[in-house]
């Protein structure tokens, strides 16, 4: 989603109300981002907008992937320790029994450097490691490195912290010595084991998408 230039910000309602008619079951299933947004919005408008979002694409009309970036403060905490605190607090907020909604911990620096959320880069990701190995892979690993940008923001996760939030369906961006910039993380937000893995969410919604076309009327 982009938002044009204005003389006022969308409210959390008028957003809300952007997402429920951002995607139709006319159109190929897909990822679901809003990088803008949560860029700038408080915490608690920023949980609003991830589950609407996570609503929106568990429809089982549609089936689609959320991909959910951090707010800004997470991404602009201080010390490792806060940064891992503010950010299982954010994804503890999320809602995604079935693994709709991914999270997102880091921001990427572009070659302008600014600080821009992970979620469209990811997607870019995933669907370079689609084409390539198919849909049982994730979209993540050096293989798949992130183009367009030149390193991390805000902290750097090792591989301690790596190990902290990893099973908990925190993602992480890397930015690795003579691999660059990569995504190191592929969980959903859902807690159940069945749908903990981005790859099992991306093949039920395609299974899903297959059988509704083959047999809408």
């Amino acid at each position: 989603m982009n938002v044009e230039a204005a003389d006022t910000y969308p409210t959390v309602a008028e957003i809300q109300a952007a997402i429920a008619g951002s995607f139709t079951t006319e159109d190929p299933q897909g990822f679901m981002a809003a990088p803008e947004f949560f860029q700038s919005l408080a915490a608690t408008d920023h949980d609003e907008v991830a589950l609407a979002m996570e609503a929106h694409c568990a429809d089982p009309r549609f089936y689609w992937v959320a991909l959910i970036d951090a707010s800004q403060a997470t991404v602009d905490s201080d010390s490792v320790g806060a940064y891992v605190t503010a950010a299982r607090a954010e994804k503890a907020s999320l809602v995604s029994p079935l693994g709709h909604s991914w999270y997102y911990g880091s921001y990427l620096i572009d070659f302008s450097d600014n600080e821009v959320p992970a979620s469209m880069a990811v997607a870019g990701v995933a669907i370079r490691r689609m084409r390539t190995d198919g849909f049982r892979e994730p979209p993540a690993g050096v293989r798949f490195p992130v183009y367009g940008v030149k390193g991390v923001a805000g902290i750097r996760v090792d591989d301690k912290v790596q190990a902290q939030l990893n099973p908990e369906g925190i993602n992480v961006i890397r930015d690795l010595p003579n691999w660059g910039v990569v995504v190191w993380a592929a969980r959903t937000v859902s807690p159940d084991p069945y749908y903990r893995h981005s790859t099992a969410r991306v093949i039920l919604n395609i299974l899903a998408g297959t059988l509704r076309d083959a047999y809408d009327t």
